[in-house]
């Protein structure tokens, strides 16, 4: 595995103030959830990369903290409708829901809100980009839905000796969504996981294609987790939001639990 790379401390709070915001609203089931977005990803993160060299930092660093997670990547849509449906009373063939889910790498963290919104108890969402966790918060506080918000790097939980932070651990369903873009993540996902979850917990991972998937999907078999994967139908483009991105042309959904002994 990789080892986390050591980092100077970055402001998040001053990057924040730069970085130019609009909204944007995407429906899911009954309801419509305008959420504060970055305007211009490619120049947030060109303002992302200016400030970090401007602190004398490596601009090849730059990339751990590119503030990709201020826009709507379809997979957390599709995510967000799979759960909706699949969790919603007032289908006939709802499931019961959990009484607490942890979202891994939550950006904008639409699935989180969407269960929120639908009365759990406990949703927990983390990312390692602490612009995240406050792009979040305000759309929450916003929108008067209540949920938590933890920052957490895979690698962190994975390399440290330290135990993880009480409010990731204790879920019923661990989730996270098209967050197998770099070639590490696949193996540190997949770890990060594996520290997490209960003996019952079922984690549901939402992808788009991305070449990494495979490789977490043998990662995540090999830390004892029985696999299944499913391809999703696309969503109808009224739901993908005004911007309207191109939804990719894959969209599978692994789901996985612990094998029984």
């Amino acid at each position: 595995m990789q080892t986390a790379r050591s980092q100077k401390a970055f402001d998040p709070a001053r990057l924040d103030a730069t970085l130019r915001r609009t909204f944007d609203c995407w429906h899911v089931g009954p309801w419509s959830f305008e959420l504060e977005i970055l305007a211009d990803i490619d120049a947030a993160v060109a303002e992302t990369f200016k400030s970090w060299r401007g602190d004398g930092r490596d601009v090849v660093h730059s990339t751990e903290v590119a503030p990709h997670f201020g826009v709507m990547w379809p997979a957390g849509l599709h995510l967000a409708w799979w759960l909706y449906e699949r969790f919603d009373q007032s289908l006939s063939s709802a499931e019961r829901p959990p009484a607490s889910v942890l979202e891994l790498g939550c950006g904008l963290g639409l699935p989180s809100l969407v269960l929120a919104k639908m009365g759990l108890p406990r949703v927990v969402a983390s990312d390692r980009h602490e612009l995240a966790g406050r792009m979040l918060q305000r759309n929450a506080r916003r929108m008067e839905i209540d949920l938590q918000f933890v920052p957490a790097d895979w690698r962190v939980l994975v390399d440290s000796d330290d135990p993880p932070h009480t409010h990731l651990l204790g879920h019923d369903l661990i989730i996270a969504s098209d967050v197998l873009y770099e070639p590490w993540q696949s193996g540190y996902l997949a770890a990060a996981i594996n520290k997490l979850a209960g003996s019952s917990t079922e984690v549901v991972v939402a992808d788009a294609g991305r070449r990494w998937f495979p490789q977490f999907v043998q990662a995540l078999d090999a830390c004892g987790f029985l696999c299944r994967s499913e391809e999703l139908s696309s969503l109808p483009l009224a739901n993908i939001g005004e911007r309207r991105p191109l939804p990719p042309p894959l969209f599978r959904l692994l789901r996985a639990t612990r094998r029984r002994p």
